[in-house]
């Protein structure tokens, strides 16, 4: 009976508060805020989606083992490149990408340095039917010789360039040692 009376006698004052204009609140919740200067501009959600423009640029962070011997290389934050661990391996990776639909690739460059005289390093720019699950080569670029410099290796020998939802796209490239991969960039016209 006290129990109910309790819920009664709460209710009573629930409703008398509203009535009186007096609303609960949530001690968690923010107040308002009525500064104009955190108003979002109009054309902010135009801008947003204009936010990636060519060149569609890969940083070395983003590139990922292929999983067949995943301790065979590091990335070098303090640097910026993905190296080989020197121990007479090649290991792959891989980077995904999302260009536009409807864009068309017109260039394709990758940074990287190849000190091993007896080996070449490539760069691949690879798209997937995502129908069949079988990849094709649309772009690729290969280091000769040995240098201790970065190298900047460039092709505008694309195939199939249209971007299309039909495939996924991403870049490739095998790690041995003293190769190093510092990004790949894909130039492309807008849709």
């Amino acid at each position: 009976m006290r129990n109910t009376c309790i819920l009664r006698i709460s209710l009573v004052v629930l409703l008398a508060g509203l009535a009186a204009g007096v609303q609960a609140s949530n001690p968690n919740d923010l107040p308002p805020v009525f500064d104009d200067s955190v108003q979002v501009p109009a054309s902010f959600e135009a801008d947003q989606q204009k936010a990636y423009t060519s060149p569609m640029l890969v940083p070395a962070a983003a590139f990922h083992s292929d999983g067949s011997d995943p301790d065979s290389h590091s990335f070098y934050f303090n640097v910026g490149f993905i190296g080989s661990d020197n121990d007479g391996t090649s290991t792959c990776m891989y980077a995904p990408i999302n260009l536009p639909d409807g864009a068309h690739v017109t260039d394709f460059y990758s940074n990287l340095m190849d000190n091993n005289a007896s080996l070449e390093m490539s760069v691949y720019l690879l798209r997937v039917d995502k129908d069949t699950g079988w990849a094709s080569e649309m772009a690729s670029v290969t280091s000769t010789g040995a240098d201790t410099n970065i190298d900047s290796l460039w092709t505008n020998s694309i195939t199939d360039p249209d971007i299309d939802w039909h495939y996924a796209y991403f870049v490739t490239t095998c790690i041995h040692d003293d190769f190093r991969i510092y990004n790949a960039r894909v130039y492309y016209t807008e849709p």
